[in-house]
């Protein structure tokens, strides 16, 4: 059985405006039709992902919140690590004066006021609105990528012996220690079997995932860091799937 795991943001979806492209999705639902399995890899919580995808394609799998959880095709949970809510209460006091914040938590999307991410998101009053102990990922908007790379240097210095942080652009993703993409790339693989594993990403957030599949594709278009970390370099999802079905 083989499988590819795409990036979401910049990979297969392009904003409000310009969406997908219908050569990718028809790539991936031939993909499928040929008993291939299909998931989206993203730092988006699932409630980031539903309505965007509805009525586009099935996906097979979810990695998400930067690998700190997985879902299965029913969206069931198949692996999950969680910050432990002593750590989100501490960065959230160190940072959050300075910067936005969102925290995926229970597959939703928390803020203490409307965010510009684009999504559903529940408005909060204060961290201990949010019940139960599934918190997931905080996501701070750092405004520009210089930015947002040196508040990620800083919280891993602050805290990297408890989380790692991943730089998207503008935005960083922090998790639980020893969560990534690439950690959960290995984790659905394992417990479902998997032969082959690809990956196609965009982004700095992407490499954990293009170092642990099987074979990887990013864009002539992505930062030089990124494209070192592919197998094959691509314009599109589209001819990312003729290439991995082409090698098999």
């Amino acid at each position: 059985m083989i499988a590819l795991a795409s990036d979401f943001d910049g990979t297969i979806y392009f904003g409000e405006k310009q969406g997908f492209y219908q050569s990718d999705l028809d790539a991936i639902i031939a993909f499928q039709n040929a008993g291939n399995l299909f998931g989206i890899c993203t730092g988006r919580p699932l409630v980031g992902i539903e309505p965007v995808m509805k009525g586009k394609i099935d996906l097979d799998f979810y990695i998400l919140s930067s690998g700190a959880v997985v879902l299965d095709k029913h969206q069931n949970i198949l692996y999950k690590k969680c910050l432990p809510r002593e750590v989100f209460n501490e960065i959230y006091k160190t940072y959050h004066q300075d910067v936005e914040i969102g925290i995926q938590a229970n597959q939703k999307m928390y803020a203490f006021h409307q965010l510009k991410m684009p999504m559903e998101q529940i408005i909060i009053s204060s961290p201990d609105d949010i019940k139960g102990d599934d918190i997931f990922c905080l996501s701070i908007d750092g405004k520009n990528e210089e930015n947002a790379a040196k508040i990620c240097q800083d919280i891993t210095t602050r805290f990297g012996d408890v989380v790692d942080s991943y730089q998207n652009i503008e935005y960083i993703d922090i998790v639980a220690k020893g969560c990534s993409k690439g950690e959960a790339i290995k984790k659905y693989k394992a417990i479902q079997g998997i032969d082959v594993i690809g990956g196609i990403g965009d982004s700095y957030n992407d490499l954990p995932m293009l170092d642990n599949v099987d074979q990887a594709f990013s864009f002539f278009r992505s930062p030089a860091i990124v494209q070192e970390s592919a197998d094959h370099l691509v314009y599109s999802v589209c001819d990312a799937l003729m290439i991995f079905m082409n090698e098999r």
